[in-house]
């Protein structure tokens, strides 16, 4: 379903995120009026961003936290990120012990991986399929609260996407982090 934004509605989007991607607005368009937008959720968290108190406290905390995380886990000489592509199938050929492993996405559905690989990070980031209203991103989210519960992984998620994921998982608090690759400020 696409929203509805006339063009003063874009211009006033635009005027409050003037750093907003604009591949952002794939709008529909007839007579040269925009009709619909595209990821229109996606202007929610924008502006929930820019609203939230004390940004630069929360990137030094959550500095603090990878730095953490970071020691905890020590140095290893072999690295495996695991994502959801066709070369997946593979990860039974390695070994996993003694390596740092990250999970990326949906690979946390595979209960298999999940057991032969023991990722300490999960990461996620997809607005549509992590942390939208539909079925698949609901069930992803219930998905998570168990395996992060088996797995102790440690949660990873873009900056604007914390609250988002906490609001309903409140016991996954201690498990969450904010990546801070963006600069949210």
């Amino acid at each position: 379903m696409a929203c509805l934004l006339p063009s003063a509605m874009v211009a006033v989007i635009y005027g409050f995120f003037p750093n907003l991607n604009p591949g952002l607005l794939l709008m529909k368009k007839k007579n040269n009026y925009p009709i619909a937008i595209r990821m229109e959720g996606s202007f929610y968290i924008e502006a929930g961003l820019h609203l939230i108190p004390n940004k630069p406290d929360l990137v030094k905390e959550n500095q603090g936290k990878f730095e953490s995380l970071s020691k905890k886990l020590g140095k290893f000489k072999r690295a495996y990120l695991m994502a959801t592509g066709p070369s997946i199938s593979n990860y039974k050929k390695y070994e996993f012990e003694n390596s740092i492993n990250i999970v990326c996405n949906s690979v946390i559905l595979d209960e298999d991986l999940m057991q032969v690989v023991k990722p300490q990070i999960l990461v996620f980031a997809g607005l549509i399929f992590h942390f939208g209203p539909s079925q698949y991103s609901g069930a992803f989210r219930k998905s998570l609260v168990e395996s992060a519960r088996l797995y102790d992984f440690t949660i990873c998620i873009p900056f604007e996407y914390y609250e988002s994921i906490l609001k309903d998982n409140i016991s996954l608090s201690c498990k969450v982090f904010r990546g801070i690759a963006a600069n949210p400020l």
